[in-house]
């Protein structure tokens, strides 16, 4: 009877942590509903993601562009390379200036947990995807990625993808169940030139270990509670 209990109460603990925050969903869920989840955030897969913070500025012919008009979409949670696809109509800086560069400047990010029995992180990507560059305009994203309950920064390295440059980094890491992510996004265009620079997508992907450890746990624990059931009936 013990035994049975207790994998009940296994079980209980895995599926509250699931329900403890919404899914993730793919259509219409701007920046600003991503924040205003705080500490609670959403779940991806066997991922809870939450604490987003975004803020966006502007100089010259470049306008920040506001939470609400950053659309995230999830991708992945039926694979082991989760992640958030960020999109918008908005970051777009045309040419020329004549006063000085054109610019618009963003900082987001947020924090990533595996919910227990989940697949722990092994790697982090990010993926410059739909964008228009023209003359001499420049659109980069750099990105830190800390590690662990102590948010230790891995190696000092910091990915970066840019616009006619380098489209997709990736960083490597021990197994860890908690990851933080800062990105900086800029999109420049020089005082007097002729370009433009238009950026509508990027993506973010975590991949994990393909080790279903829940899974692995809990199969145990059948298998256990069977073997304990056959040894009652034989005696």
């Amino acid at each position: 009877m013990k035994l049975s209990v207790l994998l009940a109460a296994t079980l209980f603990a895995f599926a509250s942590m699931a329900s403890a925050a919404p899914l993730c969903t793919a259509v219409g869920i701007t920046m600003a509903d991503y924040v205003a989840l705080g500490s609670t955030g959403c779940q991806i897969g066997d991922k809870v993601f939450y604490n987003f913070f975004y803020s966006s500025s502007g100089s010259g012919l470049g306008a920040g562009v506001p939470a609400g008009a950053v659309v995230l979409s999830p991708v992945g949670a039926d694979t082991y390379n989760p992640g958030i696809v960020f999109s918008s109509d908005n970051w777009f800086v045309p040419g020329p200036s004549s006063t000085g560069n054109s610019i618009i400047d963003a900082s987001l990010g947020f924090t990533v947990t595996v919910l227990p029995g989940g697949n722990p992180i092994d790697d982090a990507s990010l993926t410059l995807g739909s964008f228009v560059q023209a003359g001499a305009g420049i659109a980069t994203i750099g990105e830190t990625v800390f590690a662990g309950d102590g948010f230790t920064q891995l190696g000092g390295r910091a990915l970066g993808v840019s616009a006619g440059g380098q489209l997709v980094d990736e960083v490597h890491f021990a197994n860890t169940s908690t990851i933080q992510v800062k990105k900086d996004f800029e999109l420049v265009v020089p005082a007097g030139s002729t370009g433009s620079v238009r950026v509508s997508s990027f993506t973010e992907n975590f991949s994990e270990i393909p080790e279903p450890v829940g899974a692995i746990l809990i199969g145990s624990g059948l298998l256990a509670l069977g073997a304990w059931r056959r040894r009652g009936s034989r005696g």
